[in-house]
């Protein structure tokens, strides 16, 4: 079965297809964290709506570009080990990265 998946995959492909599939998939990466960054913390805590949350999150991104560079950076690499340990250490990383994000929020949106 991942002979077939994998192997068909990238036979019927070229690298060009492969390198867009992955900017597309960056693209669409970015764009969720940028609106969902700090959006669930500020409607838990200010009852705000989506819209003002989803607003709030990407300008709180946009003032703090280099900090979300690497905090996507920290949540993708802890997530990726995570996975690796056959997702036993998410047991671990997930409440961890949930307090996390609460800091940062309260950090970053006064």
């Amino acid at each position: 079965m991942s002979e077939t998946l994998y192997r068909g995959f990238l036979d019927s492909t070229n690298r060009s297809q492969v390198l867009a599939y992955i900017a597309i998939g960056g693209v669409l990466a970015t764009w969720v964290f940028a609106v969902s960054v700090v959006s669930i913390p500020l409607i838990i805590d200010r009852h705000a709506s989506a819209g003002q949350a989803m607003r709030a999150s990407v300008n709180a991104v946009l003032h703090n570009i280099p900090a979300m560079v690497v905090w996507s950076a920290l949540i993708l690499v802890l997530t990726i080990i995570g996975y690796a340990t056959l997702l036993i250490g998410l047991l671990y990383i997930a409440p961890l990265l949930g307090h996390a994000t609460w800091h940062a929020y309260k950090g970053m949106i006064r």
